[in-house]
């Protein structure tokens, strides 16, 4: 039967009366579809089709989708050998090799055999058009061919099959090392055509990491395509990589050069801070840059957060930024603003002493004000010159920048200045700034304005004690010392009497002028009160004044350790009645947790004195 199949098709073909484009179509919809005759029957009869579809019209050949092509391809995969041995040894034309690439093609990685003979065809330009659909789709397969590719790529000169042979690249995930130098050869070539060297450029991420190199020349070289350059360095900049060191010096380099356009020696600049490390060479370079003076000021902002930023000679940086910043200049704090909240502690001593400098500019000491409230370290010594600044200074614009920056700093000694500023302050402007300011910490803690003024208010202490013996004196140094850690205002005798002289009227007057009067018992205090003609029983005068005229709230007794004998005598009961409610620290065990008791005690709500 089969025979008999193969010479009544054989006839067909040789019938005259037959069109190509009929006989095909024939033999695809009617005797493959009714199974009039068998795939294997059919293959016998290759050499016939191939010679019918040479004789087609190229207007019957859809996108590879025609008769011919559908007649092959359900012959199955063992047409294949049959196309590779066809396209190896005849010479087609163009439309019965596009043809035979279209079955190739439905076939798909099936067909891989063949992709070395489509790569000869294409590399000897014997045909091309049509085999790039074919290399694209074998994807990786493709790698073993990628030296022929790209040998051939640069013998050509179609611009337009450079092109697509070049796009074929991109369908491959790896390999790029086999291609590389020789696209980087065809990169760095001034000659080649600008368009073909950008779409290298644009190829792929993998590939460009392997041409860094070239890359990095073609920067430097200020009289390459410029737009070449700028998407160089727009992939530089999105691939975020290590810089090694001698990459540094050649952008180094390009930053240094004037003659180049401001944002693209900006843009470069940037891309050393992917630089890890530095030659002297290259960090005396950068120095130098940022000491010139008539360089734009943005670089050299951006040179500051570069050394700043990669501890560059850190120790230089501090002084380049403090010479400046002596220079009493403005725009130059602007460039460095951001270094010095960087550097913090750092620059802290060396801004205090500008500040203390009465001939500097008032945009400059404001600026300076402002860098200090944003330094992350908020020392006492800060507040304290911003205090001294808000309360003595003469220019009313300058007081009211260093109200702000004491509310921007916003930690608890900087609250307690600006509300010992608004408790004495006359102006009726500063005034109202100041309780703009308070207004906000009050209404974060969801409280009144008038009970946060009060809350915060720094509290002033009196200590009145027994200098012996020495040990106690020392106790109650560190208590005094203790109390000013949680910002109360300590009076301690011992810290204001000089020459063993007490100046009587002085302390008696503070006495009646604080907020609280700590009274230490203990024995000698005890019995000097007792003598009529000691300092102690005329401070203790006062406080009984206090008792009558406000209440007990103000007087604070304390207990340290007192004997027997004077536990037994009247005047002592006297005492401890007269002063009310004490707090027991006569015991060294448990003094962290009655000293907390005492600072809730002090920090309540108080009598302000007017």
């Amino acid at each position: 039967m089969g025979n008999v199949d193969i010479e009544r098709i054989k006839k067909k073909f040789k019938d005259r009366r037959r069109t190509p484009q009929n006989l095909l179509c024939e033999l695809v919809y009617v005797e493959m579809e009714t199974n009039e005759i068998s795939k294997d029957n059919m293959l016998l009869l290759f050499p016939e089709i191939i010679s019918t579809m040479k004789k087609l019209n190229d207007y019957y050949c859809y996108p590879f989708s025609d008769c011919s092509v559908e007649l092959l391809y359900k012959l199955g995969e063992d047409v294949i050998p049959k196309i590779i041995n066809v396209l190896d040894t005849e010479i087609l034309d163009k439309k019965t090799y596009k043809r035979l690439i279209g079955v190739l093609l439905k076939f798909g990685i099936k067909a891989e055999a063949a992709l070395r003979i489509i790569v000869d065809i294409t590399t000897n330009n014997r045909e091309f058009d049509y085999s790039l659909m074919f290399l694209e789709k074998m994807g990786n397969r493709l790698i073993p061919y990628l030296q022929d590719l790209v040998d051939y790529l640069k013998d050509i000169n179609n611009g337009i099959l450079r092109d697509e042979l070049l796009d074929i690249f991109q369908y491959i995930d790896n390999g790029y090392e086999l291609i590389s130098a020789d696209l980087a050869e065809i990169l760095e070539n001034q000659n080649e055509e600008q368009t073909f060297r950008l779409k290298i450029v644009y190829l792929r991420e993998e590939i460009g990491e392997l041409i860094i190199p070239t890359y990095l020349r073609i920067l430097a070289n200020e009289s390459d395509n410029q737009e070449i350059r700028s998407n160089i360095l727009h992939f530089l900049e999105k691939l975020n990589y290590h810089i090694e060191d001698l990459d540094s010096q050649i952008l180094v380099k390009i930053v240094c050069n004037k003659e180049e356009k401001f944002d693209f020696r900006l843009r470069v600049l940037n891309l050393l801070f992917q630089c890890n490390e530095f030659s002297s060479e290259t960090k005396n370079s950068i120095i130098n840059l940022y000491l010139d003076s008539n360089e734009n000021i943005n670089i050299r902002m951006k040179i500051i957060d570069l050394l700043i930023s990669k501890k560059l000679n850190f120790s230089k940086t501090r002084d380049l930024l403090i010479r400046d910043l002596k220079s009493n200049n403005y725009e130059m704090v602007k460039i460095v603003k951001d270094a010095l909240l960087v550097l913090g502690e750092e620059v802290v001593d060396p801004l205090l002493e500008i500040l203390n400098n009465s001939n500097i500019d008032e945009m400059y000491e404001i600026r300076l004000i402002e860098i200090l409230s944003e330094i992350n370290v908020h020392s006492i010594k800060i507040i304290q010159s911003l205090k001294r600044i808000m309360n003595e200074h003469g220019n009313s614009k300058i007081r009211i920048e260093a109200i702000s920056s004491l509310g921007k700093i916003g930690n608890d000694y900087a609250i307690f200045e600006l509300v010992e500023k608004y408790r004495k302050e006359y102006d009726d402007k500063t005034k109202t700034y100041l309780e703009k300011i308070i207004s906000k910490f009050a209404k974060e803690l969801s409280i009144s304005f008038k009970k946060f003024i009060n809350q915060k208010t720094k509290r002033r202490v009196f200590i009145t004690y027994s200098w012996v013996p020495i040990k106690h004196k020392k106790w109650v140094g560190k208590l005094g010392s203790d109390l000013t850690d949680h910002n109360i205002e300590v009076l301690l005798d011992q810290h204001i009497v000089e020459g063993g002289e007490y100046p009587s009227d002085f302390i008696l007057e503070n006495m009646k002028n604080c907020d609280y009067i700590l009274v230490i018992l203990n024995d000698k205090y005890i019995e000097k009160i007792m003598k009529k003609n000691s300092f102690v029983y005329k401070e203790w005068l006062v406080i009984k004044d206090l008792i009558d005229e406000i209440t007990k709230r103000r007087i604070i007794p304390i207990r340290r350790k007192i004997s027997k004998t004077i536990k037994s005598k009247k005047k002592f009961n006297e005492i401890l009645n007269l002063l009310g409610s004490e707090i027991d620290m006569s015991h060294n065990y448990d003094y962290q947790d009655k000293f907390t008791d005492l600072v809730q005690q002090i920090m309540k709500e108080i009598y302000i004195i007017k």
